[in-house]
């Protein structure tokens, strides 16, 4: 399925994809997954998803964006490499990693699922609710609490 990207940096602009992209760090191209649902662009009907685009240099910018990180885009590592973007952004399947919640320790290829586990207070993510019902996380919030008194007083 033909989608688009965009390209952030400066006046940034929208180019088209049929499917398979180079992004920064790859040497070869990956294919794209929809940042909402996390299944492949190039499978289903994605219409509904939000309609969020991935952000990173088109093939045109790629060398130079590179260059302005302070990498040499001659010099990657190979995608099989386990400290290749690929392999540090993946889940165990090998599916691109959307987000990462620190209480629980999960892991989510779409922005949906990780909306859905946030839902309704955290009230979703068994692990939060363990740790919202413990001892510590009271004081934590107790400290909070404290820490925050008279922070309307202060000017930025």
């Amino acid at each position: 399925m033909e989608h688009r990207h965009f390209y952030n940096i400066g006046a940034g602009h929208h180019f088209q994809c049929d499917g398979l992209a180079m992004r920064p760090f790859d040497s070869v191209p990956t294919p794209c997954f929809c940042p909402d649902c996390g299944l492949l662009m190039s499978e289903g009907d994605h219409g509904k998803c939000a309609g969020e685009v991935e952000h990173f240099p088109c093939s045109a910018h790629l060398r130079e964006h590179l260059f302005a990180c302070g990498y040499d885009p001659d010099n990657l590592l190979d995608p099989s490499s386990p400290l290749s973007i690929l392999a540090l952004f993946s889940d165990e399947e090998g599916y691109p990693v959307h987000a990462w919640r620190r209480w629980c320790l999960n892991s989510f290829r779409s922005a949906r699922a990780s909306r859905e586990h946030q839902d309704d207070l955290m009230n979703n993510c068994p692990a939060f609710a363990e740790l919202r019902n413990s001892p510590i996380f009271m004081e934590f919030l107790e400290a909070m609490e404290e820490w925050g008194e008279g922070m309307d007083d202060i000017e930025f």
